[in-house]
């Protein structure tokens, strides 16, 4: 099975306003000042990304970085996104639900059949808020398939090739949130680039807007880069570590579990410890390949964020130097062209998740790796 996750980050936009919190529009409008704000540290100074004294006592990042991730805030805003964001709410709640569900049907080994004090639990009580909670389960995991199944439905009619499981696979990965900041960003960017485009086409443009527009397109390179640079972080900081602590503890419920087996036990002692070996082989299986795909996704960042470092620094010369307006409008255009590039990258092959129940391990380590 070939699982194209990113193919449908590509159409996002495509989606409509209606699942965006924002629209494209509404995001330019509100980044195009802080972007502006940006461009006057560059007037002001060389190196925008040298911290002020005050900064460096402080610990805090230069002022311009900071700019740099408010825009990123701002930019990584997206209809997936949103999905993503209620499906871990909602799995969130769902399982509350399904911990009070087995706080209940504990607390009712005890009960009593009645009670003639109205605040005792009782059996009777008990299992009809068993049954409210499972009603409200239900219903929340509905709300969000209806959900889930328009956000489908539009990739499909957009002529988007993605069968039904590798959109599943896809919500599933742990890096699904930083690689669609990563396509939000690029989308939203791309769009902000079209408004300068046409500006900087106007008859009696002057000097002053197409030095704008240069600065434009520069800081629309940083901000992107800072995208790239923070789902690289995450990897490294968050779900890598976290893959190597899981298979540390599991390889030692492992040699625990064959320590166990090589002494006699009854029968179903013997089963239950053959059966948690199969478990924690299969889950090494898991973590081994979830860190086969996160470095391979981390690799492939990388080395699309040398490359727009290299066209950041061409973009940074030709802000400084205002080139002739012809040559500004192709770099524009280019920059544009650049950010597309990410809607065919492609993450590898994940070979082992045709089964169901691996898949559905793969979703638990998901859940993990998120701090779920």
């Amino acid at each position: 099975m070939r699982i194209f996750f990113l193919f449908v980050m590509g159409i996002m936009l495509s989606f409509g306003g209606a699942w965006a919190s924002d629209s494209p529009q509404q995001i330019r409008d509100e980044a195009f000042p802080i972007l502006s704000e940006g461009l006057e540290l560059f007037d002001a100074k060389k190196d925008v990304d040298e911290r002020t004294l005050a900064e460096r006592v402080t610990f805090r990042d230069a002022k311009f970085q900071r700019i740099v991730k408010e825009c990123f805030e701002i930019m990584a805003d997206s209809p997936l996104l949103d999905l993503l964001k209620l499906q871990d709410d909602t799995r969130a709640q769902i399982r509350q639900k399904q911990e009070k569900i087995g706080e209940l049907m504990r607390a009712s080994i005890t009960a009593p059949e009645s009670s003639w004090n109205p605040l005792t639990p009782t059996q009777e009580s008990i299992t009809k808020d068993v049954e409210k909670l499972r009603r409200e389960t239900k219903e929340l995991q509905e709300a969000f398939d209806r959900q889930k199944e328009e956000v489908y439905a539009r990739i499909v009619a957009n002529g988007v090739p993605m069968e039904r499981e590798q959109f599943e696979l896809m919500l599933n990965a742990a890096d699904a949130m930083e690689t669609a900041g990563i396509m939000a960003v690029a989308e939203n960017l791309k769009y902000l680039l079209q408004s300068v485009e046409r500006k900087a086409t106007e008859q009696q443009a002057p000097v002053e807007l197409l030095q704008t527009c240069s600065g434009m397109c520069m800081m629309c390179y940083r901000v992107y880069m800072y995208a790239i640079h923070f789902a690289v972080e995450q990897m490294d900081v968050n779900y890598l570590p976290r893959l190597a602590s899981m298979r540390k503890e599991n390889e030692d419920l492992l040699q625990e579990a064959r320590r166990l087996a090589s002494q006699k036990h009854t029968e179903s002692d013997r089963k239950a410890l053959k059966a948690n070996m199969a478990s924690q082989k299969r889950m090494i299986e898991v973590v081994d390949l979830y860190s086969r795909y996160l470095n391979s996704q981390k690799k492939r960042l990388s080395s699309l964020y040398q490359d727009m470092e290299k066209r950041y620094q061409v973009a940074v010369n030709t802000y400084h130097t205002i080139r002739l307006g012809t040559e500004l409008l192709g770099l524009i255009r280019n920059t544009q062209t650049d950010f597309s590039r990410i809607f065919t990258f492609r993450p590898p092959e994940l070979m082992l998740l045709h089964d169901d129940r691996f898949s559905r391990e793969f979703a638990e380590v998901t859940a993990n790796l998120r701090g779920n």
